[in-house]
């Protein structure tokens, strides 16, 4: 359900422990295009000359990277209709948030938190 405070909720735990990460990325997981842009965009941000045109390469180079270093916190933000696989870091030290609507994305989850919607002066509070 849209308007649960799943957006502040996130931002609000990235900026209360974003200390404990080296990196934080927050990724456009709406459509497949948001989410390989989104890599492409890390790609050319963390490794610049490695990065190139092909979204599927610098998937693939962020996924390695992700799997060389620790500390680091991903938000998979709005995911709909499109599936994580090719983008869900085969690696187990670092952090993954997933905002979503749908019950069934959070497949790969270990743990998860739903949300009641929050009240206008709840939400205000964060």
């Amino acid at each position: 359900m849209a308007g649960m405070g799943k957006t502040s909720t996130a931002l609000e735990y990235t900026y209360r422990f974003g200390k404990d990460y080296n990196f934080i990325f927050w990724v456009n997981a709406q459509t497949e295009i948001g989410l390989s842009s989104s890599f492409s965009h890390i790609a050319r941000n963390i490794m610049p000359e490695e990065s190139s045109q092909d979204q599927k390469m610098n998937t693939e180079l962020v996924q390695n990277w992700l799997g060389k270093h620790g500390k680091w916190l991903i938000v998979f933000d709005n995911v709909e209709d499109v599936s994580l696989k090719d983008y869900w870091p085969a690696t187990s030290h670092g952090s993954i948030i997933i905002k979503t609507q749908r019950i069934d994305a959070v497949q790969r989850a270990t743990s998860d938190i739903p949300l009641a919607p929050s009240e206008e002066e709840d939400g205000s509070e964060l």
